[in-house]
């Protein structure tokens, strides 16, 4: 859960994935990716909106009053120039794919002075380190505002998220093999965050997945997974509804006495100290499978992202309830940053910062 205020102390004027207090003192707004801890008021806003494209889809279908809605190219920068009480401000902004759900992006501001890195919520290994970021030796970061969600030692490996995908999808088929009335739900950890496991595994099984009014809702503003979905629970063995013990039954009427429901449990949480001689399951006798999958990258994963990027500070996105982890979590990023090469800035103009071809936006906001 994002815990992150908004703004960016080496940057003013802008703001990320939060739209209330400060923020609306803001000339230009970021969106990261439409989960709901990162929208808090957007509903209201009255400035300038910049996201990727499917972002932009969403935020159409939910809000269709709100008009200045931009969209970004993924690994393109952008140049936006604005005018602050008669002062005139430029900044490029670039963004990368964060793999954490569809449209979700990490953001690169820079000025003439500053640059940042901005993840938003992110899940990426070294190849994608390697692909966005060839060259970080170039790429002098003041600081990266980071998801900080499992910097924990505890979370310091999670199976990729094909992997985890592939034994969902073993475990579905050994299951509904067996006839017609065998059964499988999908028990959520959260209202949002599953989406990419979702559409994998009714891709890759070619079936789609039951759920009711109330849940589907959540994923109608998603167009890229509207043939992932059925309103019709007796159309399929896949279902995202609950179980109610009560009447021995899914939410969608389909009796667990005659049926047999089998169910899945993807989460991260659960599953401290993994690796992969635990294996990529565990079952109950009751046909629960408990199957580690995350959209948030592991502590390995994070501290390659340091380690591959060097940036001269780093502030927590995801801040711990507790203050001994905390303490843990900002003393592992000084000695992690302490490991680095030491390098001088180079300042100079915006145009030597990129290689990438600009798209130049004038924004008066006087």
């Amino acid at each position: 859960m994002s815990t992150f205020s908004g703004v960016f102390e080496e940057i003013p004027h802008i703001s990320a994935d939060r739209f209330d207090g400060i923020n609306l003192k803001s000339e230009i707004l970021f969106l990261s990716h439409c989960h709901s801890d990162h929208m808090v008021g957007i509903a209201h806003i009255q400035k300038p909106l910049y996201c990727s494209a499917i972002s932009a889809v969403i935020l159409k279908r939910i809000y269709p009053h709100l008009k200045q809605i931009h969209t970004l190219e993924i690994e393109e920068a952008t140049e936006i120039e604005f005018t602050v009480q008669g002062e005139n401000h430029k900044l490029s902004v670039t963004t990368f794919s964060a793999r954490h759900c569809p449209g979700s992006v990490m953001f690169l501001f820079e000025t003439n002075s500053k640059r940042i890195l901005y993840t938003g919520d992110f899940r990426l290994q070294k190849a994608n380190l390697e692909k966005f970021f060839p060259h970080p030796q170039n790429l002098i970061l003041d600081a990266i505002y980071l998801d900080s969600t499992f910097f924990l030692k505890q979370y310091n490996t999670f199976p990729l998220q094909q992997e985890s995908v592939e034994v969902i999808c073993d475990i579905i088929r050994d299951w509904i093999k067996k006839g017609p009335l065998y059964m499988i739900q999908f028990d959520l950890p959260a209202r949002y965050g599953s989406e990419f496991l979702l559409l994998q595994v009714s891709r890759k099984l070619g079936l789609k997945i039951h759920a009711t009014e109330k849940n589907q809702e959540v994923y109608d503003y998603l167009p890229v997974m509207d043939d992932c979905f059925t309103k019709v629970g007796e159309g399929t063995q896949l279902h995202c509804c609950k179980f109610r013990f009560d009447s021995n039954s899914l939410e969608c009427a389909i009796d667990g006495s005659l049926n047999k429901v089998r169910t899945i449990k993807p989460s991260a949480l659960r599953w401290p100290g993994w690796n992969i001689s635990k294996g990529l399951y565990e079952r109950d006798s009751l046909e629960n499978f408990f199957v580690p999958y995350s959209n948030h990258s592991s502590y390995s994963e994070i501290v390659d992202f340091i380690k591959h990027l060097k940036p001269k500070s780093i502030k927590l996105n995801v801040l711990p309830k507790s203050k001994k982890d905390l303490d843990v979590m900002y003393r592992d990023i000084e000695n992690i940053l302490s490991d680095k090469e030491k390098r001088q800035p180079r300042l100079g103009k915006l145009d030597e910062f990129t290689s990438y071809k600009f798209n130049k936006i004038g924004i008066d906001q006087s």
